[in-house]
């Protein structure tokens, strides 16, 4: 690994290794003081390890929906998303999609529970697992598809 790639993994990690933080409705821009979101980090040579946890201290029963919890944003750079969605999970099946996600949410199944943004050039990227994603993955870029900036955040 280089150090740059050591450099940003941690920055993003050592920053604030640990914090916790109430939920936010962001339809109506509210904190919700009853869930709590949880996070540690750490860093082993070129991976960073994040934890999430959710708890709820509330008394209303919820319904089990899907969230989408990691949320992951990544350079535009790393414009390939490549996930397992074969019938053969954890056999070392080859089978990867490889997809460019485009502006508008897309939902993906994956059998594995994992999913990497990768550079096309380099091959090198970004990978989460999230082993209760059971139902899958959803995806869009921010911004005009194709485009070749770095961010369309300013």
């Amino acid at each position: 690994m280089s150090s740059a790639r050591q450099r940003a993994l941690l920055v993003c990690c050592l920053l604030r290794p640990c914090w916790r933080a109430p939920c936010r409705n962001w339809a109506k821009s509210t904190l919700l003081r009853s869930v709590h979101f949880t996070q540690k980090a750490r860093v082993t040579a070129d991976v960073a390890t994040l934890t999430f946890t959710v708890q709820y201290s509330g008394n209303y029963t919820h319904p089990y929906l899907t969230h989408e919890t990691p949320a992951v944003f990544i350079d535009r750079r790393f414009a390939v998303l490549v996930y397992y969605a074969g019938h053969k999970p954890w056999t070392g099946d080859r089978n990867l999609t490889y997809t460019f996600p485009p502006s508008k949410n897309v939902y993906m199944p994956t059998t594995e529970g994992w999913a990497a943004y990768i550079d096309p050039v380099t091959g090198w990227g970004v990978g989460v697992l999230a082993p209760h994603a059971w139902a899958g993955l959803t995806a869009y870029r921010i911004g005009t598809d194709w485009s070749t900036a770095a961010s369309d955040c300013r």
